[in-house]
């Protein structure tokens, strides 16, 4: 199965939703500074978002992008999924359905590409 067309619109909308993520959990970090563990998620939301906005598409399509990409991203997109309806100490703020929508799209793209499910070019 080839990359999807769309890959680039696809990572791109969600790094979006990723630092806006990011912003609100900063934000509650920084109102709250009796619960240094707020700056873990921060720091492991931003982070994710960076690594993503990084891959040239070059690097996309060849399959390095997965280099940048770890199980802890992916555990990190669950727990947005998981407890972001809810909160929790490390995600305070609710993910809206449409977030969860993009979110849930980017966990099962980037557990496929990590996978090697997508035919990609050859470097």
């Amino acid at each position: 199965m080839r990359l999807p067309v769309d890959y680039p619109d696809i990572v791109a909308a969600r790094v979006r939703v990723l630092h806006s993520l990011g912003t609100q959990l900063r934000a509650e970090a920084e109102r709250r500074p009796k619960t240094p563990e707020l700056w873990l998620a921060v720091r492991d939301v931003e982070g994710l978002a960076e690594r993503l906005a990084d891959p040239s598409e070059s690097e996309w399509q060849r399959g390095f992008a997965d280099t940048l990409i770890s199980g802890q991203d992916l555990g990190v997109l669950d727990e947005l999924l998981t407890f972001g309806e809810h909160g929790t100490a490390q995600v305070p703020r609710r993910v809206t359905d449409e977030q969860a929508g993009l979110l849930a799209r980017l966990r099962v793209f980037l557990q496929r590409y990590c996978d090697r499910e997508f035919e990609l070019d050859e470097p």
